[in-house]
């Protein structure tokens, strides 16, 4: 069954309901992660590595992250679908292309964060005494990686829900909210990341979770409504 509203593209339910549960199981992953990661001591190399190898996890939950966020991506190319026909087809595919880089950066952003600190800390809880100093200079440069590409990739992300809500605002398809409430977050997400200031990026992420949610239950919606035509 599939579904005509206004100037949208017809969707089937599946990919409907497949957009729905990214943007829900990816928001609920982003969130697990992000509570359970805390905010390690970055200052201190050698503290870092500690915290670190104190948490098994530690790999997995990056690894999840990064899932998290594709899992996002996958529920935005629905509503770029959703939108193929809409006025704002072009500026969706756009932004599309905008948060596909965001992820590919977010990607290598985690991975150095959770496969480079883990190999690391396992070295040095490994290490005999007086040999960690080896260590400690290569996390040193790790964690100077990771401080160059952050606030880039919160950038990116927060450029990505910007663009995306000047899409919905657009749009005659979806609910114009979405793209108020979307771009008021991503330009407060874009902002802390310009400020390379996570006291701002912190809470406009939060607000992302929740428009995420909201793409959700509205493709979830129109999935019914398909299947009820």
């Amino acid at each position: 069954m599939r579904v005509e509203t206004g100037t949208a593209a017809a969707v089937d339910t599946v990919t409907l309901r497949a957009g729905a549960v990214a943007a829900l199981l990816g928001t609920v992953l982003y969130v697990v992660v992000s509570v359970a990661h805390g905010n390690p001591p970055i200052t201190d190399s050698a503290a870092t590595l500690d915290h670190v190898a104190e948490r098994s996890w530690w790999l997995h939950a990056h690894l999840a992250n990064v899932l998290a966020v594709v899992l996002w991506l996958v529920a935005l190319v629905v509503v770029t679908r959703v939108l193929r026909h809409d006025r704002s087809a072009g500026l969706a595919s756009l932004a599309a292309a905008t948060m596909s880089v965001a992820t590919a950066v977010y990607a290598v952003y985690f991975g150095v964060h959770g496969v480079g600190l883990t190999a690391l800390a396992d070295q040095w809880a490994a290490a005999e005494p007086g040999a960690e100093h080896g260590t400690v200079i290569a996390a040193d440069a790790v964690l100077a990686v990771l401080g160059s590409t952050a606030f880039v990739a919160q950038g990116l992300l927060g450029s990505s829900v910007l663009v995306y809500g000047a899409v919905l605002a657009y749009s005659r398809a979806l609910p114009r909210w979405l793209g108020t409430f979307g771009m008021v977050t991503g330009a407060g997400w874009l902002t802390g990341a310009v400020a390379l200031s996570f006291a701002v990026i912190v809470p406009f992420t939060v607000l992302g979770w929740l428009w995420m949610i909201a793409i959700g239950i509205v493709l979830w919606r129109r999935a019914n409504t398909a299947s009820r035509g």
